[in-house]
């Protein structure tokens, strides 16, 4: 069987989202963002401007809204920087919504902010068309 060419490439889709501590309460899943059917998201990354100072510990989950961790299990964010997402090749076959949750340990935070920066492409989307390549 051979291969058929398919000459449609898209751009992907770019979201971001700035989180501070005051957005989240601990231990309560955060939902945000809407992902349309047919998507596949591809990368996602979480930095970490301002560390969360809660007393002992703070660390957050990163999923959707049927599977809380899906891309990332609880990860400390009490220290700058990027933290590790892993794409896990879902396609969702309907609308979702993306999900944060915070839990923080000890005192009450007074600072922490990160970002999250998702990229995704869908079914059905082409932005470009690449031509075909002619028989040698």
């Amino acid at each position: 069987m051979a291969i058929t060419f398919d000459g449609a490439r898209q751009w992907p889709v770019v979201g971001k989202v700035s989180v501070g501590f005051a957005d989240l309460t601990s231990g309560v899943e955060a939902l945000f963002d809407n992902i349309p059917a047919g998507a596949q998201i591809t990368q996602t990354s979480i930095n970490v401007l301002t560390a969360f100072d809660s007393g002992t510990s703070d660390s957050l989950i990163f999923g959707d809204e049927d599977d809380d961790n899906l891309y990332m299990t609880a990860t400390s964010i009490a220290s700058t920087g990027l933290k590790t997402v892993t794409p896990t090749g879902k396609k969702y076959a309907a609308p979702t919504q993306l999900s944060l949750t915070w839990t923080a340990v000890g005192t009450a935070a007074t600072a922490g902010e990160f970002e999250v920066i998702f990229e995704y492409v869908m079914d059905d989307r082409a932005n470009e068309v690449v031509p075909k390549r002619k028989a040698q």
